[in-house]
């Protein structure tokens, strides 16, 4: 395979990299991040430095809404396969934004189609996220099978939106491609921005952390359950389809603050606000489906996961102080 990752210099990406360097079957491996400064372009260009050692990596700090260029990359690598983790992330910030999240979260990923379908490219695994399903209820968990997304969120709707397309393209041009829903990735080399790394930096230095509420719950997903659901999806492309990533269990942020508390070694000063609009209370996925036609079971628990994160995080710290 020759593949092509778009924003392969973040977190997941940097880290799916990583393991598909390590693929026999994966011939060339072309790395495309536009390196924005929706967090600091360091840590991306820190990530990037381990992958530019293997002579199967070529970098290109590229735009993804440059449909030509896109599609030059395409052809001039022969890339047989994508897959599409470039996005600007965030629940929050998209309440603000939301036009931004429509021109790369949409339009970036009708540009990656556009440019796969003129180059010849039919294979493209595209990254949505559990935002898509909106409320959850805490009688069952999420299934691939709804038909009646609600996302609460500009952010989700631009995933679903990607979906959306990602199917039409698929009938229109006969491409295969897969769409995977990820749940709430964390461990190493996790943006700044999210809850579990903004939360051990303020416990660290004596900061508060905000929290919504001790029941608000999460389907925490280890970082590398992610990435074996990706390379396993690699495998068995057929036609479209859509699975949940995830763990298959919640931890409420009391129960995550608890367990970061005792992996960091301190104690954290806990404030309580008012849960933030698009904010959903609750994620839960079923990855039944994944398991069935994948053979995709995640393997890291919460606790073991937890531990991992903040000896990175540490370590981090350490450098860095």
């Amino acid at each position: 395979m020759n593949v092509l990752v778009t924003g392969g210099a973040g977190f997941i990406g940097s880290n799916l990299c990583e393991c598909l360097i390590l693929q026999p079957d994966v011939k060339k491996l072309m790395v495309v991040d536009v390196l924005d400064e929706y967090y600091d372009i360091e840590i991306k260009k820190k990530n990037l430095k381990p992958l530019l050692r293997s002579e199967k990596v070529h970098f290109y700090q590229e735009d993804i809404l440059n449909e030509n260029r896109m599609e030059e990359l395409l052809k001039e690598n022969e890339v047989d396969t994508i897959v599409h983790l470039a996005a600007v992330p965030g629940v929050r910030n998209s309440i603000d934004k939301p036009s931004f999240y429509v021109d790369v979260d949409v339009k970036g990923t009708v540009s990656i189609l556009q440019a796969a379908k003129k180059s010849g490219c039919t294979r493209l695994i595209f990254a949505s996220s559990s935002s898509v399903y909106g409320h959850q209820l805490l009688d069952r968990p999420h299934h691939e099978e709804q038909t009646d997304p609600k996302p609460l969120s500009p952010y989700g709707a631009a995933k679903y939106a990607g979906e959306v397309f990602c199917e039409t393209f698929h009938r229109l041009y006969q491409m295969n491609i897969t769409v995977l829903r990820f749940f709430t990735v964390y461990g190493p080399r996790q943006r700044p921005d999210m809850a579990l790394f903004s939360f051990a930096k303020s416990i660290m230095e004596n900061r508060e952390i905000q929290i919504y509420g001790n029941q608000t719950a999460r389907d925490y997903t280890y970082i590398s359950d992610i990435v074996e659901g990706i390379l396993l999806s690699l495998k068995r492309m057929n036609g479209f389809q859509v699975y949940n990533l995830c763990s298959g269990r919640t931890v409420t942020v009391g129960k995550m603050v608890e367990s970061l508390e005792h992996a960091l070694g301190r104690k954290a000063k806990k404030i309580e606000i008012t849960r933030p609009l698009g904010d959903v209370r609750f994620t839960w996925g079923d990855y039944g489906l994944a398991n069935k036609m994948l053979g995709y079971k995640p393997r890291v628990s919460w606790e073991e996961g937890v531990t991992r994160f903040a000896t990175w995080f540490l370590q981090e710290l350490d450098v860095h102080s």
